[in-house]
């Protein structure tokens, strides 16, 4: 990949507004903090945003405590977006905002459904995280990575490989994940925040999903289900149910599971495959959605019985492939 006309944006600019997707996941936060942390060190003046503020299971990234909720800076000389694969990926009242802002942009993502909005688009959909694509970013930039660069960074990679376990996990992935410990990257800190510490409602409300999962295709295709008063009853905030669809993907046999979750009058559907083979990123993208083969979503403000019949019907058809 070719990082110079991205550098040379970089090094032309003084003010950065560094933006990822509103439901921001590790990579999300951990590219944008990431970034935004090692162009403060080169004397930057840098505002990370992201519609959704700050989702409390990712305090623990390098950064985190100044991420805003809002476009808090006025005609800055450039906007990087970190992975987004589209514009709108920001959120409504974001995207709106951006219209109105004329300047250079970068694009930093790693979804093959990327649309290439940005005046330059680094984009590699092979890359196992946008973290991994900021890294090289920075390395060919020749800005310093320290510690806390490092650690944001690490985590976004961890988030997207699944803790190393996803098809996502290539050799350049552990490469880079290597080359961020040397700088000073704290992988068990990072494990232990972001895998192993769900609270107890969580797990609760994982239980009460798999007690009331229904099955496909001879156990194939699993989906469950979260209402608002799931929610309610369980006394969990949506982002701790992130990991559940995973959870249901990983049951013996089960080689495509959906998660609908209702959530804000908004239906969240996740999809998520075993193989590459079962592309569910396709199946999202037929309903307004994107992301991975292995790993995607979408949204949907009409009824879950408007459409509900028909996304089981496109993942079935996966297997007839």
């Amino acid at each position: 990949m070719d990082f110079t006309p991205a550098i040379k944006l970089l090094n032309s600019c003084n003010t950065v507004l560094i933006l990822s997707h509103h439901n921001p996941d590790a990579d999300a936060y951990g590219s944008s903090l990431g970034l935004a942390l090692a162009l403060r060190g080169v004397g930057k003046e840098v505002v990370v945003a992201n519609q959704s503020g700050k989702v409390g299971r990712f305090s623990f990234i390098p950064g985190f405590a100044e991420v805003v909720d809002k476009i808090a800076v006025n005609n800055p000389e450039l906007i990087v977006f970190c992975d987004c694969g589209e514009l709108r990926r920001v959120g409504e009242r974001f995207e709106q905002e951006i219209k109105t802002i004329k300047c250079s942009t970068i694009n930093i993502d790693h979804h093959a459904t990327n649309d290439l909005f940005g005046s330059v688009n680094l984009v590699d959909e092979h890359a196992s995280s946008t973290c991994e694509i900021v890294y090289n970013l920075l390395r060919d930039a020749k800005i310093d990575i320290g510690k806390e660069v490092a650690t944001a960074l690490f985590s976004g990679i961890s988030g997207d490989t699944g803790s190393f376990q996803y098809s996502s996990t290539t050799e350049a992935a552990f490469r880079v994940a290597t080359e961020l410990v040397a700088f000073g990257a704290d992988a068990y800190f990072v494990a232990c925040n972001l895998w192993a510490s769900r609270s107890l409602a969580a797990l609760k409300l994982e239980a009460d999903v798999i007690s009331n999962l229904k099955s496909h295709c001879g156990g194939r295709l699993v989906e469950g289900l979260i209402t608002e008063e799931m929610y309610n009853k369980h006394g969990v905030d949506s982002s701790e149910a992130d990991f559940i669809v995973g959870r249901l993907r990983d049951i013996k046999g089960v080689e495509v599971a959906v998660l609908f979750r209702k959530e804000d009058d908004i239906w969240r559907v996740n999809l998520r495959s075993k193989s590459t083979a079962l592309d569910v990123s396709a199946v999202a993208a037929k309903f307004g959605g994107g992301g991975h083969k292995a790993a995607a979503a979408f949204r949907s403000k009409m009824e879950l019985e408007s459409f509900h019949d028909q996304v089981i019907r496109e993942l079935m058809d996966l297997f007839e492939g």
